[in-house]
């Protein structure tokens, strides 16, 4: 069915689960919605049409246990029930832009990788940025990446070290 409302109160109760339902609110309208489905062989999704027809989906596949974030039928971001978000583009727009719009001359924006370790050790590594792509017969090939190392961790006396590694003749080994 569909349900179309501008009350504060806008539905308490349950859609069957083999039927499609609409919720319209005004242009603006905050829309906080819980929904809970009871059925651990099915998933459990929302959509929302934009102005140009496109639907944005966004929900729990229950197969993977993963969040899932469609646009149009093809996922943009996957948060991983294993840890870890995939985000996916089909364009060469930045899949992550960090922006700040502060006015001071303070550094900004900021990406901070953080190693929260509770057994800080001489020479663990503590973040990496690595760069993939891939080879003439579509194998992944890691051609360059950079890796922070805590070098000593002693209180008072901390060390870091900054490493760059790249590929030569499909070899990675250090080197800038």
């Amino acid at each position: 069915g569909v349900l179309t409302t501008t009350a504060a109160t806008v539905f308490n109760g349950g859609f069957a689960s083999n039927s499609t339902s609409t919720i319209t609110t005004a242009v603006d309208q905050a829309f906080p919605l819980t929904v809970t489905n009871s059925d651990a062989d099915s998933h459990t999704y929302i959509k929302y049409l934009d102005q140009g027809g496109q639907y944005w989906t966004t929900g729990i596949n229950y197969a993977s246990n993963d969040f899932v974030m469609a646009y149009g039928g093809t996922n943009v971001a996957v948060f991983a029930n294993a840890g870890g978000l995939t985000v996916t583009s089909a364009d060469n727009l930045p899949q992550l832009n960090l922006v700040s719009t502060d006015a001071d001359a303070l550094v900004g924006p900021q990406l901070n990788l953080w190693r929260n370790s509770g057994s800080a050790a001489n020479g663990d590594l503590i973040g990496q940025i690595t760069f993939t792509g891939e080879d003439s017969l579509s194998n992944t090939i890691t051609y360059a990446s950079i890796h922070g190392v805590a070098s000593q961790v002693d209180n008072g006396a901390e060390d870091g070290s900054l490493h760059f590694t790249t590929s030569f003749n499909d070899v990675l080994a250090e080197r800038l």
